[in-house]
């Protein structure tokens, strides 16, 4: 966890509001005399309403969210995850793909020696 997470679970939801939300509404424009309307969410929900679950969108249930602490990072189970590889095999395929790399420029050195009538050394 992180020192912010940290903090904002040592905060009381004022605290929070005082700290984080308030200042970051007063920045945008908005304030107690001008506040954000309900209008100017139309392109919001219209999108909420129509989009579709992907790797980078999900629908969370209110169940999960309060089963989470409300806690709104919640992993994506459409999610594809990074294969990461055997950390035991990972060396010797580093050091064959070092080879690889420099077998190709050998190559490419001969090459551009070959091109430009150097002797191949």
């Amino acid at each position: 966890m992180g020192k912010a997470s940290a903090l904002k679970k040592l905060l009381s939801e004022r605290d929070i509001c005082s700290k984080y939300i308030t200042p970051a509404v007063l920045a945008s424009g908005y304030s107690q005399t001008k506040p954000i309307r309900i209008e100017e969410f139309a392109a919001e929900k219209n999108w909420w309403d129509k989009h579709e679950e992907s790797e980078q969108a999900c629908k969370v249930s209110i169940e999960e969210i309060k089963a989470n602490g409300y806690n709104l990072e919640i992993k994506n189970p459409k999610t594809v995850e990074d294969e990461l590889g055997d950390p035991e095999e990972l060396p010797s395929e580093y050091k064959m793909l070092l080879k690889e790399v420099a077998e190709i420029r050998e190559a490419l050195k001969r090459e551009l020696m070959s091109a430009l009538g150097g002797d191949d050394e």
